[in-house]
């Protein structure tokens, strides 16, 4: 006669064998699954070759460079400065307000659009102020009367038109003291020149018996003010030169 199971093994002992199964199964699937992530379908392998030559530093490709302050400089100077670095410069000019040598004018760099650290293939937009005019020379002739003769050649530097030019002068004698008028009682004057001036174009403008004082040998510039057909101006502040006649032996201006 046969027994049923539960004859056989008690519960507590049945309990234990189906615990024993449990952990055998879990064991063996963690072992295929582990074994399956090594196998890669030859259908779906993807394979990314590197050329050395192609791996470059993050400094190759951004390679930043310093762009020099040249705010200030003349600009001759600023260019040098520039010259060492890898930037595209384009060159505005500005004719407003620039206050500067009347005779031997430098262009001054008053913008830039570039500095500190930057890309190579960036453009710099560099904007320079440069002289409306030069004054290319002044001579003056004493008339009969000691009136003093006055002519003044100088040329349009700017990319407009000028208008008016207002040169305000001042006259001194051999000595290099100021040469008043014996009439007006002053050593200046403001000599009126009316255009139009087109660029680049060189022009004279003459004054007669501008002062009255047969011992006058030498004139300064003090400022020379142009205003251009467009309605814009600049003012020109000379810094110290003068022209002066074949007598005169003052040396320094006495002002």
């Amino acid at each position: 006669m046969v027994r049923p199971m539960s004859k056989i093994l008690s519960t507590p002992a049945m309990i234990a064998i189906l615990i024993v199964v449990f952990i055998c199964i879990v064991f063996i699937v963690a072992i295929v699954n582990d074994s399956s992530d090594d196998i890669i379908p030859s259908d779906n392998l993807e394979t990314t070759v590197f050329d050395e030559g192609e791996i470059t530093s993050a400094n190759d490709i951004t390679d930043a460079i310093d762009i020099p302050n040249v705010v200030g400089m003349d600009y001759d100077a600023a260019m040098a400065q520039l010259e060492t670095v890898d930037v595209e410069v384009t060159v505005k000019y500005t004719y407003d307000n620039l206050r500067t040598n009347c005779k031997t004018p430098k262009d001054t760099v008053v913008n830039q659009s570039l500095l500190g650290k930057v890309e190579k293939g960036n453009q710099m937009i560099l904007v320079v102020a440069k002289p409306a005019i030069s004054i290319n020379n002044i001579t003056l002739d004493i008339n009969y009367v000691g009136g003093v003769d006055t002519t003044i050649k100088y040329s349009n530097n700017s990319d407009k038109q000028i208008a008016y030019i207002y040169f305000d002068v001042k006259y001194y004698d051999r000595m290099g003291y100021p040469a008043y008028c014996s009439i007006k009682r002053e050593p200046n004057a403001v000599l009126k020149l009316t255009g139009p001036v087109n660029s680049n174009e060189n022009k004279e403008g003459y004054w007669e018996a501008v002062i009255y004082n047969s011992a006058a040998a030498a004139i300064q510039p003090q400022t020379i003010e142009v205003i251009f057909t467009d309605g814009t101006s600049q003012t020109i502040t000379n810094t110290g030169l003068y022209w002066h006649t074949g007598d005169y032996y003052g040396g320094e201006l006495h002002n």
